[in-house]
């Protein structure tokens, strides 16, 4: 169960007035520190504040994920903690988080997860031409909040976006409701029953949901399922014949940059970091004589397949690996439509409940059986 209250907007500053509730929040000790994203130079990163006083750059509603923060949540998660915490994360960023936890990389105890409505985000080069565009003197989050609602949809951002499922923040311990409320005047709040007694020294105002959020939602909803559905449609024509699937990832260079910002690829010590694939020099030539030719760097598929036979249960659909990767590789996409043909044999969600058990680690002697 959850109860309302209601944040009043000064001067139309929604940032600013999300952040002095943050800040009270330190003030008041329901939070030791925050994990908050703060407007640093060009771009906004995520940064542990202690110091209540450090938040007024805080720019919480950023419309942009440098870093999928569920890693530096797990890192500031990883061993027992001495402080209360509070992280600020997007939607999918707390799903991976909590596939994290159900992985033990991450701890759930003394943490407070603050979300809020997610109308989509920028890569980073992306943000910083929306930034040029937008008023210096407003936080991003402000800007973006303000496009969005006098558009009445949401605008073109990252493919992952667009295709979401699951735009509204789901087990946040605190959720900034912002679609379909009047975010000009006033800012919504849900807050996890067992945490409004500890805010009580807010003195918040109580509230209740309005009637045109849930068309607000629906009509959001529908508009990434009609997306989802296209572009899944598309993307299904190149990974159903193995001559499509071989040329999608035929400009991969093997950075490797999509398993270094993929939350669920966790391994300290990955098979393709060893030297099991670095061979000796004959080989390769002992190849290319026997093939007639051989593509370089090699193995650059087998990387690709390996890593989703390794994660893509848990894969949260959050786009950084499309995002990351230098080739324009449509990955994210590729693993989000994957992923779902997983995940439903399976009949699992990724990130939804803490309680669900992942599929690669528990055997169902009928789970593969026909339907």
């Amino acid at each position: 169960m959850s109860k309302y209250f209601k944040l009043d907007v000064k001067n139309k500053k929604i940032t600013e007035s999300l952040n002095d509730f943050l800040s009270r929040l330190l003030e008041h000790k329901v939070v030791d520190v925050l994990l908050i994203p703060q407007r640093l130079a060009k771009s906004t990163v995520q940064t542990v504040i202690e110091d209540r006083e450090k938040i007024k750059d805080a720019d919480p509603l950023a419309p942009v994920i440098p870093v999928n923060s569920s890693i530096i949540a797990a890192n500031l998660t990883r061993t027992t903690l001495n402080k209360k915490v509070g992280i600020i994360l997007k939607p999918c960023e707390i799903r991976a988080f909590l596939e994290l936890v159900k992985l033990n990389q991450a701890h759930l105890d003394n943490v407070v997860i603050i979300s809020g409505d997610c109308f989509g985000t920028y890569t980073v080069s992306d943000y910083q031409e929306f930034l040029k565009v937008t008023d210096s003197k407003r936080a991003s989050g402000d800007s973006f909040l303000q496009m969005v609602q006098s558009k009445g949809k949401v605008v073109p951002l990252r493919t992952a976006c667009q295709i979401c499922e699951y735009p509204t923040p789901q087990n946040a311990h605190i959720s900034i409701l912002t679609c379909g409320v009047d975010s000009v005047k006033e800012i919504l709040l849900e807050v996890e029953d067992t945490l409004a007694e500890k805010l009580s020294p807010l003195s918040l105002k109580s509230a209740s949901l309005p009637k045109k959020r849930e068309a607000a939602l629906l009509k959001i909803q529908k508009e990434k399922k009609k997306e989802r559905e296209k572009v899944f449609k598309e993307i299904e024509k190149d990974v159903s014949k193995i001559e499509n699937f071989i040329s999608l990832f035929s400009t991969c260079i093997g950075c490797q940059n999509c398993r270094k910002v993929c939350p669920i690829c966790y391994c300290e010590v990955c098979l393709f970091e060893t030297n099991v694939l670095k061979y000796e020099s004959a080989k390769y030539f002992r190849w290319a004589k026997k093939k007639g030719i051989l593509r370089m760097p090699t193995d650059t598929l087998l990387f690709h397949i390996t890593r989703m036979n390794h994660m893509i249960t848990s894969c949260v659909e959050c786009g950084s690996c499309e995002s990351a990767c230098p080739s324009k590789i449509p990955i994210g996409t590729i693993f989000s439509f994957l992923a779902g043909k997983a995940q439903h044999v399976f009949d699992y969600k990724p990130g939804i409940d803490v309680k669900d058990e992942l599929p690669l680690a528990t055997f169902k002697e009928e789970e593969l059986e026909p339907r």
